[in-house]
């Protein structure tokens, strides 16, 4: 992966505020939904004292969901609607849950909004969901550091079966969820593996690394080094940091550069961690 550097909405404010931790229950009329729509009927918001958080919306239509269900929420966590994904929403972070027809089992995901597109390789740890079928609920799990460890965020409810119908919560007025404590700061550095790479006198060379955090976000400074020598550094845009990838910088080759370089890379976090330094071979031919 490379390194660069009208939706009719109900909004839920969750302001977060000293003291313990907090649960809110809030109800949507029965039978506002479009046809054919998972209908909500209430929504439950609760968070504890370790910076979890558990987010139940219970369906008043779907013993199970359907193939073609969709449940999500969209969360604003810098109250600016100018930012994120989505239009006038300002949409942050996207939790989502899909239905399909057994024996295929239910999905569910979190996407982080990256550069104005909701990445697909936003980090999965920490977070989960499922539905019940018994409360006709869909239950999200998540901590702090899934959505940026926010001091608050609004939140959007929406669900929808197929491209026309819709159900959107609490639609007449704005709910409030206080969120106590809030979330514990970041701590945790990035981490850094750099992959021995190639390029091409007169051409590119792709500077090939790991890098993870715990926030799924981090910015990478880069330099390129013949001995002790720099040749080139650069810094690239906030991009997305899950384990498993390989992310790159291109790097134009100068035409009578060594055949043996090396390259080391160091990233930090919103927080301003820093990973330690990792260096590795850059061969060119």
């Amino acid at each position: 992966m490379g390194r660069v550097a009208a939706i009719g909405l109900a909004i839920l404010l969750l302001a977060s505020a000293a003291g313990a931790a907090n649960n809110q229950t809030f109800t949507d009329p029965v039978g506002d939904s479009q046809p054919g729509a998972p209908d909500i009927s209430s929504i439950q918001v609760a968070n504890d004292d370790n910076g979890r958080f558990e987010i139940r919306v219970t369906l008043a239509n779907r013993p199970e969901l359907l193939e073609g269900d969709f449940v999500s929420f969209y969360l604003d966590r810098d109250d600016n609607t100018a930012t994120g994904c989505g239009q006038g929403v300002g949409v942050d972070y996207a939790l989502n849950a899909r239905g399909h027809d057994a024996p295929t089992p239910d999905t569910f995901g979190i996407l982080r909004c990256l550069n104005s597109v909701l990445d697909v390789r936003t980090p999965q740890t920490g977070f989960s969901g499922m539905y019940d079928p018994a409360t006709q609920t869909v239950i999200f799990d998540l901590s702090c550091a899934n959505i940026g460890r926010p001091s608050s965020f609004r939140l959007v409810v929406v669900t929808n079966h197929g491209p026309t119908a819709f159900d959107f919560a609490g639609d007449d007025q704005p709910w409030i969820y206080t969120v106590t404590p809030r979330c514990p700061p970041d701590t945790q550095a990035p981490h850094v593996r750099t992959l021995a790479s190639t390029g091409v006198r007169g051409g590119t060379a792709k500077l090939r690394y790991h890098v993870s955090d715990d926030s799924g976000e981090t910015q990478e400074k880069i330099a390129v080094y013949q001995g002790k020598r720099g040749l080139a550094r650069t810094t690239t845009s906030w991009g997305s940091a899950a384990p498993g990838p390989v992310y790159f910088v291109t790097w134009p080759v100068p035409k009578h550069a060594q055949h043996s370089l090396r390259f080391c890379v160091r990233a930090k976090d919103r927080a301003g961690n820093g990973s330690k330094l990792s260096c590795a071979r850059l061969t060119i031919r």
